[in-house]
């Protein structure tokens, strides 16, 4: 199931959301990998606010030690 914009399973686990970030992030970071000798450092840094910190501030402050446990799986 997913409410407004979080999956959620049948017994209120988030770790298929959790994994979904977590892909979305990581693509996200390669791409600026690759950028990162191209491109101005203000310029990366303005794509990393724009793009991945999005994707990470979105935690509501009840479920981040939740998700974080979650989080620490992440390949990054």
């Amino acid at each position: 199931m997913e409410l407004l914009g979080v999956k959620i399973d049948d017994k209120w686990n988030f770790a298929s959301h959790v994994a979904t970030i977590c892909r979305k992030v990581s693509q996200q970071i390669a791409v600026l990998k690759r950028t990162q000798k191209l491109l101005p450092f203000e310029t990366g840094r303005d794509l990393y606010k724009a793009f991945i910190l999005p994707h990470l501030n979105i935690v509501p402050k009840r479920g981040i030690s939740v998700i974080r446990s979650h989080l620490k799986s992440c390949k990054w």
